[in-house]
C-alpha cells in the first residue's frame, strides 16, 4: 500500500493550503477560522460550506476530503460528524458542550464552550476563552520584561508589577466573576467592570505616582470616577434593554456624575485661574 504524504501550509497560524500526494488544495477562511471554501490549483471551487453558530453544517456543496471544517483552519479537527478534537479535549456540536471538564476549572466553566458566544470567540487550545485573554493581557508586559533582560537593562520590579501584574489581575477578575456569576449575564459584566475600575484606579496611583486629581480627596475621586465608568455604563445598557427610558436615565446620570467629577478633579494650570478642586 502506497504511503501518501500530506503537507499543510499556514500563514500566521491559519491553515491556508494542503498538498496531498502532489495535489494542491487552497483553503478560504472566514474571520472565525471556519473553512468556507476549497479550491484546486486552477482556482476552481471544489467545496463550500456555511455553519450554524456552534459548528453544525448549515449547507454545503461539493466534497471536503480534509478533516477541517468548523474553525478547522485554526486546528479544530473533525473526528466524527458531530465531534471535534480541539487539542486539550473534545467538543460535541450536537450538545454544544465539551465532553470533558475544562482543565482550568474552577476559574473557567467546566463544560461551556466560549461562554456561549461562538460567533465572537474561539478556543483553539480547548482551555476556555479566559486562557487566551490571560495570554494576551500578560504577553505585552512579559515581552517588555524579556526585552529589558536581553538588553542588559536594570530590572525595575515596580515596573514589572505594573506592566505584567496589573493587566493580568484585571483579566483574572473577569475570569473569576464569569466563572461564578456568569449566569447573571450583563450584571456579571457590570460587577467585573466595577471591580476592575477600582483596581485600575488604585494601581494608577501606585504605578504612575501622578494623580490628575489634586489636592485633597484625589484617590477617592478617581475611585468614584472609575467605579462609575465600570458600573454605570453597562448598567444603563442592561436597564435599557428592559426599559428604554430607565436605561437612558441611568446613562444621563452617569454622564452628569463623570462630568462633575472630572471638572472637580481637574487641576488648573498655573496662572490659568478657574476652579481649584476641594
Amino acid at each position: 500500500m502506497a504511503t501518501v504524504t500530506t503537507t499543510y501550509i499556514t500563514v500566521n497560524g491559519i491553515l491556508m493550503q494542503e498538498i496531498r500526494g502532489g495535489t494542491e488544495t487552497y483553503y478560504t477562511p472566514d474571520p472565525l477560522g471556519n473553512l468556507t471554501e476549497c479550491r484546486n490549483s486552477s482556482g476552481t471551487r471544489t467545496y463550500s460550506a456555511e455553519y450554524w453558530p456552534y459548528g453544525e453544517i448549515q449547507m454545503s456543496t461539493g466534497e471536503n476530503s480534509s478533516p477541517w471544517g468548523f474553525v478547522g483552519l485554526l486546528g479544530y479537527l473533525t473526528d466524527t460528524a458531530a465531534i471535534l478534537y480541539i487539542r486539550a479535549r473534545y467538543l460535541t456540536t450536537q450538545w454544544v458542550r465539551w465532553l470533558t471538564q475544562d482543565p482550568l476549572w474552577p476559574v473557567e466553566r467546566p463544560y461551556q464552550y466560549v461562554r456561549n458566544n461562538p460567533t465572537a470567540f474561539v478556543d483553539p487550545a480547548g482551555l476556555g476563552k479566559g486562557f487566551w485573554d490571560l495570554i494576551a493581557s500578560c504577553g505585552t508586559g512579559l515581552g517588555n520584561l524579556f526585552s529589558d533582560i536581553m538588553n542588559g537593562s536594570a530590572i525595575d520590579f515596580k515596573k514589572i508589577a505594573c506592566d505584567v501584574g496589573v493587566p493580568c489581575a484585571l483579566v483574572i477578575v473577569d475570569i473569576i466573576i464569569d466563572a461564578y456569576f456568569g449566569e447573571l449575564g450583563p450584571l456579571a459584566t457590570c460587577i467585573a467592570g466595577a471591580i476592575n475600575g477600582l483596581i485600575g484606579s488604585i494601581f494608577y496611583n501606585i504605578c504612575n505616582g501622578d494623580d490628575p486629581c489634586k489636592p485633597g480627596n484625589s484617590i477617592l475621586c478617581n475611585l468614584l470616577n472609575n467605579l462609575l465608568n465600570g458600573l454605570t455604563g453597562c448598567l444603563s445598557n442592561l436597564l435599557g434593554s428592559i426599559n428604554l427610558g430607565l436605561g437612558s436615565g441611568v446613562g444621563a446620570f452617569y454622564n452628569w456624575m463623570t462630568s462633575t467629577l472630572q471638572s472637580r478633579c481637574k487641576a488648573t494650570e498655573p496662572g490659568q485661574g478657574g476652579l481649584i478642586p476641594y
